[in-house]
This record gives C-alpha cells, structure tokens and sequence, in this order.
C-alpha cells in the first residue's frame, strides 16, 4: 500500500511562532495597540492570518482586522525566517518516510507566499508533491476541500493518506476528509488538545510519528487487499452487505486500528455470501457463542486476514432477545480500497451496536465523540437504528446524543 502523508506547517515542521509573534506585536504598535506576550500565540495561531489578526486585536476594535492583516503580512513576509526552525528530528523524519516510498505534502492555513518562502527557508532539500497554502476562495481547514482534492490529483485513497498536525483544527480537518490523523505533540497546543479531538495517534516526536506512519503502513497491507479481495466476491455474488466495526472506525479515523474485517449482511443473502466467500477463503467458526443468538456467523480466513460475518445479528441481555435488522438501507456510502468499490456501513449503527455488545463502552465513547462533533451526525441512521428493541438505557443515552448534536 502506497501513502501519502500530508502535513500541517506552523508547529508540526517548523517552530515559526516567534516570527508570527514578532510581525503581529510590530504591526499592533504601528497601530497604537498593546502587544501580546509571545505565549499568547499558540492560542491565536491554526486558524489563518486573517482569523490571526482578529484574534490579536481588542475587543471593539475587530472592524479593524483588514488593516492590520496588511501590516502583517508585509512585515512577516520580510522577517519570517529570522528564528524561524524546523523542530529537531522532522527533517531526519520526512527523510525516512521518503526513503519508504511516502508521497510528502503540506496543507497549512499560511498564506501561500508565506509558507512557500519559510518552507524553502528551513526544509529546502525535502521533496513535496504540494505545498498547498492558503488563497483567496479556498476553503480552509478544518473543512476537508484541500485534502481531498490533493488525494484526488495524487491518486491516493483516504486508507492510504494521513495528516499529521499539532491542533485541534488539525484533527477536525482529518476526520472531515476521513483519514486518519497524526497529533504532532511537540507542537503549540499539546497532547491533551489533539487527544480530546480525536486524534488517532499522538506522536512524542518526530521520529515515533515516522515510525508509527511505517508501522501503519505495512501492518494494514494483508487486511487491506483481503478487504478487496472479499468486495469483489461479494459485489460479484450480489449480496447486500457493509463494513462494520473497528475496521469502519479506522476507516473514519476514529480508532487508531483494526485487527480483523467485520461484515454485516442482509439474512436474505447469506448463502450467496457463503459461497462466495468459501470460493477465496477458509471457514474457520460457523458456531456463535453466548449472549449473542446472532441467527449466522461465519468466520473466514481470506488471504491470511480473519473476515467474521454476522447475518442476523442477536444478543441476549437480561433475558431479553435484543435484535438488529441489516439491509441495503445501512451501507452508508461505497468507496474504493485498493481499485475496488467497498461497501462502508454507518457509524451511527455501530454505535448502537457497541452499546448492545458486552465489553465495548471504550468504542461507544470513541463513536459518540465522533458523532457529536459538528456536522457529524446522520440524523436519518440514527433513527433508524432506534427503531429497533433497544433497552432503554441504550435509547435515552442515544437520544441525548441527537438532543447535543441539534444544538451543536
């Protein structure tokens, strides 16, 4: 598997927080306001200059923003390479991921002329396919236009993409575009920000983000071509089925792995799925075990990865039979893996399905964060899964999800 591994700039390659401060305190004073001490621009930084220049000013007096952007920019522009480093060990880092064959890329809220000239500055011998800035009329992060559309012109899918960042808006952006994202902790903000925002992994350094990037690579390989190799038997066969499981919440950058391939298939086709899957792998388990009652479970062995396959799913709780109907109406969207089209179901199911399985509260709480962030939420699949007999734990719980998320 080929990645591409795309990277914010402002405190994950370089430590640029000096200058920033420097050339906004400067363009204040020309102004007659007071300066801000330089530890208050890790918190004013992520976001653009523009979003930069309003946060730098007092309150009152943000009509003034445009005036103050132009001083900046004229004087950053002049002074942006005066302390301005890359952190110790990213340069070492992006060489070792080259050497494996990673495409690199940067996509930052800077200005364009601006990170163009501070990038040739402190990392001008590491090759990237796209230093993407930002310009007028482009979206900027968090929302996801600029990734996708670089995994589009480099021919990347998102299970082969990452994003590394040191913020909150990092992680956001990551998640918008569903690849999995890389918390730079040497950054501006720290650990607990890309922790809380959902980052998939937190790297101590550059070198552990390298290593964790290759780790991911090569590990996820085997499952990967298993997962297109049962895709095509099973879109030959004509089965309605989905992803499912910790494989859709990597898929959505939500866990930071997966360790086998769960399916769900609508009970109507669950010879078809059979035969298909017995024709490119071994039958290792057809025999469920309690408290689930799940009317078929097939466990199979494709290509040296474990595919389990659940038709009718049941579980027995507090001597009640809880079921969870599957059909074509849960695959959520289709999209390739390897050049072949792959049906990813909802996470909005899973999350019921997490509360109805024993063991899972760590991957409710990782989907229910996932789904209260803004714009995050099917409202229409939420329901949906609560049509089903739920305990009513698991219905007000869910409820309360849809009740934050209408507020959001």
């Amino acid at each position: 598997m080929h990645q591409l591994c795309v990277f914010d700039f402002d405190g994950t390659l370089a430590d640029t927080i000096a200058d920033i401060a420097a050339a906004v305190n400067r363009a204040l004073a020309r102004m007659g306001y007071a300066q801000h001490p330089l530890a208050a621009y890790d918190r004013m930084v992520g976001s653009g200059a523009d979003t930069l220049c309003v946060r730098a000013l007092p309150e009152g007096e943000k009509a003034r923003a445009a005036e103050l952007l132009a001083l900046y920019k004229a004087d950053y522009f002049e002074h942006c390479t005066e302390r301005t480093r890359a952190y110790g060990g990213v340069a070492g880092a992006l060489q070792s991921l080259a050497d494996a064959g990673c495409a690199l890329a940067v996509i930052t809220n800077k200005p364009q002329e601006q990170v163009e000239r501070v990038l040739a500055a402190c990392l001008g011998g590491t090759r990237f396919v796209r230093i993407v800035g930002q310009l007028p009329g482009v979206p900027k992060k968090p929302l996801p236009d600029t990734l996708l559309a670089l995994m589009q012109a480099c021919g990347y899918e998102k299970d082969e993409t990452v994003y590394v960042g040191d913020s909150d808006v990092d992680m956001q952006f990551a998640n918008a575009a569903g690849v999995a994202g890389i918390g730079a902790s040497w950054g501006f903000r720290g650990r607990a920000e890309l922790e809380a925002a959902g980052a998939g992994y937190v790297a101590d350094d550059p070198a552990d983000m390298a290593r964790y990037i290759l780790a991911r690579r090569g590990a996820k390989q085997k499952e990967l071509a298993a997962l297109a190799r049962t895709a095509a038997a099973l879109g030959a066969a004509s089965v309605r089925w989905a992803v499912g499981g910790s494989l859709l919440l990597w898929r959505r950058g939500i866990a930071a792995d997966f360790h086998d391939i769960d399916l769900l298939v609508d009970e109507r086709d669950i010879e078809a799925a059979a035969a298909a899957l017995g024709a490119i792998g071994t039958l290792t388990n057809d025999r469920r075990s309690a408290p689930y009652t799940t009317r078929h479970f097939l466990e199979y062995v494709v290509g040296g990865a474990d595919v389990d396959v659940m038709a009718g799913f049941g579980v027995m709780l507090d001597g009640v039979q809880r079921d969870f109907a599957f059909g074509e109406a849960h695959v959520a969207r289709t999209e390739p893996v390897e050049g072949t089209p792959v049906c990813f179901g909802f996470v909005e199911d899973w999350y019921i399905l997490y509360q109805l399985i024993p063991g899972r509260e760590a991957k409710v709480r990782m989907a229910e964060d996932y789904l209260a962030r803004p714009g995050r939420l099917d409202r229409a699949a939420l329901l949906r899964a609560l049509e089903n007999s739920l305990p009513d734990d698991i219905r007000r719980r869910s409820l309360a999800l849809l009740a934050s998320a209408a507020r959001a």
